[in-house]
């Protein structure tokens, strides 16, 4: 039977049997024995604390929803959750980084600089390690003094305190000519957190008004995906998914809370005949494309499964419903040819990061792009491939989408590999 639910039944208020214990699929490294003393699903014990924005339609809720919780429209939001999937195969994982504070990893550079000799040019060589560890690897003063004072027992003679002192000083003071944090992502260990971005200089695009989705359009938007509901009304308290009417069309738009980013598609599976390329998807104007949708929301959450496009997008809610995940994020880039905006790129810091790669050229190449920007900010990056994967109808499994229809032939009866989601 195929994973999809059945989202044209009525969902009644009523409690849902617990979930037979199936493992779960795939994950390239075992995770640590469950904790005898919490709960086990649905009450799951690693939920993030709730948290609420407000924006132009009010408090948008950031917590995953319920069993029989309320939705926002009224409705009583019956899971239906499916019988995950048994195994797959693994897909190959990037070793995780070593996790060091600032001030270790700091330590760890200086341990590789040689000591300042007085007379061939040891102030110099002083006042450019300050700079790497105050700009380069962005330690606050404190800090860059405290492994100074480690570093200066190699020096000959070694300075005196107030003279280390001062060299931090004198660097904090001289900006060098590259950008600040230059060396972070150079080496193989966990990064400092950069500072928090500068509030983007661009105006706020503005948008038609959009509204929230009813029953009906949860249910109309379920036929047209083949997900369950559910993951819409998620994805709508969340604040990231939104309706209209567009050139006369009634669309569905994914867009992030802020309103910095939209792209919107027909109801009707049709294309956007007004423009002259006739596409699928329609980012609106003024939209920052490359914002990722979701990412700001994710900040309560330990890790992102992060999709390309719209679709996949809600795939990824539907996927964090039917593994009971409520620790992952769905976050969506809304086309393989956007580098993530740099802006974005310190909400990411300190993540673990799935990437879920489209089985195309594009799809490949978008996760080459992502990775080697996600690792540069300091997250932990890996990637879930679909080829050689079928769907119930034999045919290939392109993207998350797909996935949710895969064939159950194309299982791996290994239990080691119990997770789809990081």
């Amino acid at each position: 039977m195929s994973p999809r639910t059945n989202h044209g039944a009525e969902c009644p208020d009523f409690e849902p049997p617990q979930p037979p214990p199936v493992p779960k699929v795939y994950t390239p490294t075992p995770r640590p024995p469950p904790d005898p003393h919490k709960e086990k699903p649905p009450d799951l014990e690693r939920k993030p604390a709730a948290r609420s924005d407000t924006n132009d339609i009010g408090t948008v809720a950031q917590s995953p929803p319920q069993i029989n919780a309320k939705s926002p429209v009224g409705i009583t939001v019956n899971l239906g959750l499916p019988q995950p999937p048994s195994h797959l195969p693994p897909s190959p994982r990037l070793p995780r980084r070593q996790q060091l504070t600032p001030v270790e990893r700091a330590r760890r550079y200086a341990n590789g600089t040689p000591g300042a000799v007085s007379g061939q040019g040891g102030h110099n060589a002083t006042i450019s390690l300050a700079g790497k560890l105050t700009w380069g690897l962005c330690l606050p003063e404190s800090d860059a003094l405290a492994v100074l004072l480690e570093w200066n027992s190699k020096c000959q003679p070694p300075w005196s305190e107030s003279e280390l002192v001062h060299k931090v000083r004198s660097s904090i003071e001289t900006p060098p000519s590259k950008p600040r944090g230059w060396l972070l992502g150079t080496m193989d260990i966990e990064p400092v957190r950069l500072p928090p971005p500068a509030p983007p200089q661009k105006p706020k695009p503005s948008f038609q008004a959009l509204h929230r989705g009813t029953e009906h359009d949860f249910r109309q938007l379920a036929d047209l995906r083949g997900i369950q509901y559910a993951a819409h009304a998620w994805a709508d308290e969340r604040g990231l998914l939104r309706f209209a009417t567009l050139k006369d069309h009634l669309a569905w738009i994914v867009t992030d809370s802020a309103r910095l980013n939209a792209q919107a598609r027909r109801m009707d599976g049709q294309l956007w005949d007004h423009l002259e390329a006739k596409p699928k998807a329609w980012t609106l104007p003024g939209s920052r494309a490359s914002w990722p949708i979701g990412i700001e929301e994710s900040e309560p959450f330990e890790t992102i499964a992060l999709c390309e496009g719209g679709p996949d997008f809600l795939a990824a809610h539907a996927l964090c419903l039917q593994e009971y995940n409520s620790h992952c994020a769905p976050v969506g880039m809304l086309g393989a040819s956007m580098r993530i905006h740099a802006d974005a790129l310190p909400l990411f810091f300190g993540k673990i990061v799935r990437i879920f790669v489209h089985n195309d050229d594009a799809g490949r190449k978008a996760a080459e792009n992502w990775t080697d920007q996600l690792e540069a900010a300091g997250a932990i990056v890996d990637a879930f491939p679909f080829a050689g994967l079928r769907k119930t109808d034999g045919a290939l499994i392109k993207d998350l989408n797909d996935f949710l229809d895969i064939d159950p032939n194309e299982l791996n009866p290994d239990p080691a590999h119990n997770d789809i989601l990081p």
